[in-house]
């Protein structure tokens, strides 16, 4: 584990994110014919995502998220030996009811398992000596749908994902509540001059991104105000290159009717005219508490009409984004740590509604501020291998590129995938390009598109991490 660092704050929902532990994880697995391999998967503990328990303080959130962990590691040495889709299922449904006993809430208790299935997955690729795409379309990995879902039983992964992995996915940059647009609203004490951009305008400027994930907090002015300042920008920023964007309500509203006023807005105020044309989908603006709920989601074809909502912290069970659609949600979100066989599954049924009914069902891809080497190369070597063609990115931004990890670590990431990475001031960065993040070296990589590990005795073992000491800085 480490400790990592933001360039600047990172807002969202009714969390401050400054600080907070990384870990990794590394599973040795074997065959049986006595080959064995080593994998690894690493992500952020951060505040009030997991857990928006506003009494639980953020000391408490990382022992919850270290606890399932811990349950899911614990149960993965215990499994009998089997197929990594199995050991995953089984994993996930012990870490469930672990945490259903604890009283921690489900889409914590899928993070656990989460890892372990990336790791096992990478240790996977490098026992075969395949990349991730072919491990899971030609079901090296055992998928069976139907232990999820008994209406998927017919449905295999080839029959879901693409041929081909992506080359390429467009970067979808995530514009948070403290972030300022335009870079004359920063006060000169603020500026960071850390060869980065800091602004929206200096963001589209120096990456040419033309994806935007906007965060709307239920403060109905507020909120209007904001995506006014920032639909004003986008319009004179890119006058004549088409944008798109998505609004994300982090579940900051309690009921459907909370929402219509924005969508008023959307939809008459002039200046959001262009913003609203441009409007991919609304995610999970409803608290997880009521968002499943039909009775309290009667109606939502009167926002989906409009514009899709799709659900994300709400995925938090194997069945969810089934009852989600059943109430009318337009789709979901991958993220990692939310699981990738999860992930195959949502597509199927996606792909089943829309054979049954002839209206598509959206999978998007979102960020939990994933950065390099291990957690951002596996996420994007998912989406890819998913086929999702534009994903939320924003551990780059609020994160200085790989100045977390040593330079030897940095340059050997850099050497390995030069078309994900640049040469930064003193420190490597993401290399986004007219807006788009090639995976391309990521696909030429046994496993989950990891090459160069970082050097894990930098870091601190689990059992020596003392969570008040570290988290010293509040998030």
């Amino acid at each position: 584990m480490q400790m990592v660092d933001t360039r600047m704050p990172f807002r969202y929902g009714s969390a401050m994110l400054i600080r907070c532990p990384h870990l990794y994880m590394v599973a040795t697995i074997s065959d049986t014919q006595g080959r064995t391999a080593r994998g690894i998967a690493a992500d952020n503990l951060p505040p009030r995502w997991f857990d928006k328990d506003p009494t639980k303080s953020f000391t408490q959130e990382v022992a919850d998220q270290l606890q399932v962990v811990k349950w899911a590691s614990a149960a993965a040495q215990a499994e009998a030996p089997t197929t990594p889709f199995r050991l995953w299922l089984s994993i996930y449904q012990a870490v469930q009811q672990a945490a259903h006993t604890a009283n921690l809430p489900p889409l914590l208790a899928g993070f656990g398992p989460s890892l372990v299935e990336r790791a096992v997955n990478d240790a996977v690729g490098h026992l075969t000596e395949l990349p991730f795409h072919s491990l899971l379309r030609h079901n090296i990995l055992g998928v069976e749908l139907n232990l999820i879902d008994p209406a998927l039983s017919n449905i295999t992964p080839q029959q879901v994902l693409p041929d081909q992995p992506l080359q390429a996915i467009a970067a979808r940059h995530t514009v948070g509540l403290s972030d300022p647009i335009r870079t004359g609203d920063i006060a000169l004490d603020d500026r960071l001059y850390d060869g980065l951009p800091q602004s929206l305008e200096e963001v589209i400027a120096f990456y040419g991104v033309r994806y935007f994930k906007i965060k709307i907090q239920n403060k109905l002015q507020e909120d209007i105000e904001r995506l006014t300042a920032i639909a004003t920008l986008l319009d004179s920023q890119l006058p004549a290159t088409p944008y798109f964007c998505t609004l994300d309500g982090n579940e900051q509203y309690e009921a459907l009717e909370q929402l219509l006023p924005v969508m008023e807005a959307l939809t008459t105020h002039p200046v959001l005219k262009r913003l609203a044309s441009s409007l991919l989908f609304i995610e999970q603006p409803l608290a997880r508490s009521v968002a499943l709920d039909p009775a309290r989601c009667a109606g939502i074809e009167r926002i989906t009409q409009q514009f899709p909502v799709i659900i994300d912290e709400s995925d938090d069970a194997l069945d969810a984004y089934r009852r989600a659609l059943e109430i009318g949600y337009s789709g979901t979100s991958h993220k990692n740590c939310k699981n990738a066989f999860k992930s195959v599954a949502n597509l199927a049924r996606s792909r089943r509604i829309q054979e049954q009914t002839g209206q598509p069902r959206l999978m998007s891809a979102e960020d939990l501020t994933n950065i390099g080497i291990v957690a951002l190369q596996e996420d994007l070597t998912a989406l890819s291998s998913l086929g999702i063609t534009h994903a939320e990115r924003n551990g780059h931004h609020y994160f200085r590129g790989l100045s977390h990890l040593s330079p030897e670590d940095q340059q050997r990431a850099r050497r390995a995938t030069p078309d994900l990475y640049s040469q930064g001031e003193d420190y490597v960065r993401l290399n986004i390009t007219e807006g788009d993040i090639s995976c391309h070296s990521l696909h030429q990589t046994v496993g989950l598109g990891v090459a160069a590990w970082p050097q894990l005795e930098n870091f601190m073992a689990i059992e020596d991490f003392d969570i008040g000491q570290e988290l010293q800085s509040p998030c």
